[in-house]
């Protein structure tokens, strides 16, 4: 049995019993029903789950999500439209599949401190999401249950713990981490909608941005104006200011782990034969 097998099905989709039985009654109205066991002498691929959302990721990244439908990934991979609802139920499993194939491109490092894991995870955790920003919108919105986001989840939770967090800290130090990695990709890859114009990026919103600041009186804005060139300014990237704000986070967790291990030695009183001393 493989690993995906072993998978309990995700809360909001059928059984696979229940998908299986479905899928039986539905054989008779799939006149394309054989391209699932491709002949090897017509020269097609074989079609599998993996081949199908390698495909879908493909439309995802290079037409957006708008163009991902099922229709569309029938042609793509030269089959019947009806087929592929032989591996899934329909659009939002598929895209469940999707976003789950982008946190297999986390690495996972084996070596370091707690924080340099913590850091090398974050850093490929938003690398894999910014490679695939038409999927960042739907990841977003999602709880990502699939074995390669459990896969992330389960190691940083496990660099949480052996650095010494308790349970309550590791649990809610992985949230925070995550959060942040996700919400500043989210804001990077996003186009910004300005009435009456098409989507700008991100630099182009910070130029116009920085030209409004610097026409405001600077005596009702006495902080804002001076620093208009370093908020809305080429001084810092994306990428510093990211890792800026991971850093941060990380510096917090530290004081904290530091003051989690004082309390926890001062409460466990003096060490044997140091009483009396």
């Amino acid at each position: 049995m493989s690993d995906d097998e072993r998978m309990p099905p995700l809360p909001w989709w059928d059984s696979r019993e229940a998908r299986r039985a479905a899928r039986a009654e539905r054989r008779r109205e799939r006149h394309d029903a054989r391209d699932a066991r491709h002949d090897p002498g017509t020269g097609r691929v074989p079609l599998d789950p993996d081949r199908i959302v390698a495909a879908a990721l493909h439309i995802l990244d290079s037409e957006g999500l708008a163009a991902l439908t099922i229709r569309r990934l029938a042609t793509e991979l030269g089959t019947g439209a009806m087929t592929l609802y032989w591996y899934v139920q329909n659009k939002d499993e598929l895209l469940d599949l999707v976003a789950d194939r982008v946190t297999t491109e986390v690495t996972i490092p084996a070596d370091g401190t707690w924080r340099e894991r913590a850091e090398a995870m974050a850093l490929s955790f938003r690398d894999a999401l910014l490679r695939h920003p038409a999927a960042l919108p739907y990841m977003s919105e999602r709880p990502l249950l699939g074995p390669g986001a459990l896969r992330i989840m389960d190691a940083a939770l496990g660099v949480f713990l052996r650095a010494g967090f308790s349970d309550d800290d590791a649990a809610d130090a992985y949230f925070t981490v995550a959060n942040y990695v996700t919400g500043f990709s989210v804001w990077q890859a996003s186009a910004v909608r300005l009435p009456g114009q098409a989507a700008a990026g991100q630099r182009d919103v910070a130029a116009m941005a920085r030209d409004y600041v610097d026409r405001l009186p600077a005596d009702r804005y006495p902080n804002l104006v001076p620093l208009a060139p370093r908020i809305f300014g080429a001084r810092a990237t994306l990428d510093q200011r990211f890792r800026f704000g991971l850093a941060c986070l990380l510096d917090g967790l530290e004081v904290r782990l530091g003051r989690s291990g004082a309390a926890s030695r001062a409460g466990a009183g003096p060490a044997p034969g140091v009483a009396g001393a």
